[in-house]
């Protein structure tokens, strides 16, 4: 849940703290085997290292993260510390960090499909729809993103 959100709020590190404090008898291996398996295992060692930075919380199971969860962990507390947080940058930089966080192509791709595809409230809003035109939604989605996607270019041409 934090990686969702950019480990944006220091309150998302303190409450996983406290959950691993008060759930010592935590089977580690039934965490780490799973989120090795489904591709998250940078993003549990990415969680586990913030913790035990901010918080001194150990975790006797949790060994070294590699140098890609090391590297976001450095970047991600160094914004909470410092007052940024992952709202600096907006939801850009959240997507940026949590596409980071992915270790396999066929995740990072399931996401760029569902950044682009996958309709939020603001289409929704946008045009009302009776449920058998709900997937215009998606096209509507994708039309707003490459939208935003040009007119970013055309601002950094233009700079």
């Amino acid at each position: 849940h934090g990686a969702k959100h950019g480990w944006d709020q220091l309150a998302l590190v303190c409450d996983l703290a406290e959950m691993i404090r008060a759930r010592q008898d935590l089977e580690w291996a039934g965490i780490t085997k799973p989120a090795e398996r489904n591709g998250k295992r940078r993003m549990l060692e990415a969680a586990i290292e913030l913790v035990r930075e901010l918080t001194g919380v150990e975790i006797p199971a949790a060994g070294a993260p590699d140098g890609a969860a090391a590297r976001l962990v450095g970047e991600l507390k160094s914004g909470l510390v410092g007052g940024l947080g992952a709202q600096e940058g907006g939801s850009g930089r959240k997507r940026w960090l949590a596409w980071r966080m992915m270790e396999r192509c066929r995740d990072r791709l399931r996401y760029a499909a569902d950044l682009a595809l996958v309709p939020t409230g603001i289409e929704c809003e946008m045009l009302k729809l009776p449920r058998p035109f709900y997937f215009v939604y998606s096209v509507l989605r994708l039309g707003r993103m490459l939208k935003k996607l040009l007119r970013r270019s055309v601002v950094r041409r233009e700079s």
